[in-house]
């Protein structure tokens, strides 16, 4: 009974065990994939080693607060917002 268990598993991995020592071969894909080009160069962060730590944060741009300037609402938004409403009053 242990045999036959023995040769299940090695039948099994088989394929795994032949390729120890041996180098990986060519992907299915081939070699032509590429991966895509990033859109802009890495921005390594720079880190404030006057510190005892480095805050977990510590790397993130922060830029200064401002005022958020809100688009104007378009017409048809609020018309349909409206009409809404009278609706739900109706009902």
């Amino acid at each position: 009974m242990a045999s036959k268990d023995v040769d299940r598993v090695q039948q099994k991995y088989r394929a795994t065990l032949s390729q120890i020592g041996k180098p990986l071969e060519e992907p299915l894909i081939g070699s032509h994939l590429q991966l895509p080009v990033r859109p802009r160069p890495a921005e390594h962060p720079v880190f404030d080693m006057t510190l005892l730590y480095i805050p977990i944060y510590c790397h993130l741009v922060l830029h200064p607060p401002g005022e958020i300037q809100r688009p104007p609402t378009p017409e048809l938004i609020t018309r349909a917002r409206i009409e809404k409403a009278v609706e739900n009053w109706m009902d």
